[in-house]
């Protein structure tokens, strides 16, 4: 892209929202854009073009000046850019994925086919981001009682001066038939379901790992894990679990997982392959996944060597090995400063550069 920085390079490898979908209901539509109706600009016709913002995202969570997602021809002039969904819906969240300097959005409007623009969220004030990320912001209280199957977005690209690119949008929001209800906020749910791990109310099994013991109940444990479904077909109320790779707050974590859907915030990162490898002895594959997302999160240009090599030869944790490798290829800059860097072995060094090489050449013939 002529005139642009080809920096990519960023602290971290992207980072995914914390929490969890929005709980089931019957109404609620999630959508990506499908058609382009208006913009002020774009930079080209091919890799940066206004389209690259329809379907879902090609170039999150990398965060750097990538073909796959929308720019502007300019920078130092205001930007906007309608689209349309396929579903009317009332809102309930928007979704921007912001992959270069984000922070540049800063009023969303929203209407039903060619009705009048409804203001959804504004702010005076553009940011820079170091990272790319997903806009979530919080909506008008007013503008979750509107229909809207068109968005659009405004930006001032004043803060970073420099492109700012959006990679995808997505709205959810509940169609026609339910009014304005939207859904139940499950919040206290998780909160409920997290006061029963670890909890003798009720339990009836105990687990002795590590010399401690892990209160549970059956139900929800074999519900959630056919390992314990199978296990508990035995009639056993204490159980021994001989997983040396395991120790007692990594199983604690993962019935924190099997009671609520979600990980705790605070599991350290070093434990996350532990955990991921837990996945498999458990029979619980969105483990994995959820253990694999606060890695993506967590890793830095100090960590993420470390976190190589614990998955280093096993078979099981290729995404996150897969995931390592693009992250320092997308930091190679900083990744050559790192002394860990050049303890890895080799062929993963060469590979590395390999792939941040490719990256920049698919950008050079394009410019």
């Amino acid at each position: 892209m002529a005139g642009k920085s080809s920096s990519m390079y960023s602290a971290r490898y992207g980072k995914q929202l914390e929490g969890s979908p929005p709980p089931y209901h019957p109404c609620v539509v999630k959508q990506w854009a499908s058609k382009v109706l208006g913009f002020s600009s774009q930079y080209d016709y091919a890799g940066w073009s206004a389209h690259q913002i329809l379907g879902e995202p090609k170039v999150f969570p990398r965060h750097g000046d990538f073909q796959g997602a929308w720019a502007s021809s300019v920078w130092n002039t205001p930007q906007f850019i309608e689209v349309e969904f396929d579903v009317p819906v009332r809102l309930s969240s928007i979704h921007i994925y912001e992959t270069y300097n984000p922070g540049a959005v800063v009023k969303l409007q929203g209407r039903e086919s060619t009705g009048p623009w409804t203001l959804l969220w504004q702010t005076d004030h553009p940011t820079q981001v170091q990272e790319s990320r997903i806009f979530s912001p919080i909506l008008m209280e007013d503008s979750k009682m509107v229909k809207i199957n068109q968005l659009r977005i405004d930006m001032n690209l004043s803060a970073s001066n420099d492109w700012c690119e959006l990679d995808a949008v997505q709205i959810v929001g509940v169609r026609d038939g339910t009014g304005s209800f939207l859904p139940v906020d499950d919040s206290q749910f998780v909160a409920d379901m997290t006061l029963l791990v670890n909890n003798n109310l009720h339990s009836d099994v105990i687990f002795r790992v590590d010399g401690q013991s892990l209160h549970g109940h059956k139900a929800i444990l074999a519900t959630r894990s056919p390992h314990f479904a199978k296990m508990f077909e035995k009639e056993k109320n204490k159980v021994t679990l001989n997983l040396p790779q395991l120790t007692f707050d990594d199983l604690k974590a993962v019935f924190r997982f099997l009671y609520t859907n979600r990980l705790p915030s605070d599991v350290p990162l070093n434990r996350l392959t532990a955990i991921c490898r837990a996945s498999s002895i458990f029979e619980v594959p969105e483990l994995q996944s959820a253990a694999i997302y606060k890695l993506v999160e967590g890793l830095t240009c100090d960590n993420v060597v470390s976190i190589y090599r614990q998955a280093q030869d096993d078979p099981l944790l290729d995404d996150v090995k897969s995931l390592c490798r693009k992250f320092m290829a997308s930091n190679l800059k900083e990744m050559s400063k790192v002394s860990s860097f050049e303890s890895l072995p080799q062929s993963v060094i060469v590979s590395v550069v390999q792939e941040a090489t490719l990256s920049l050449c698919i950008h050079d013939n394009v410019t």
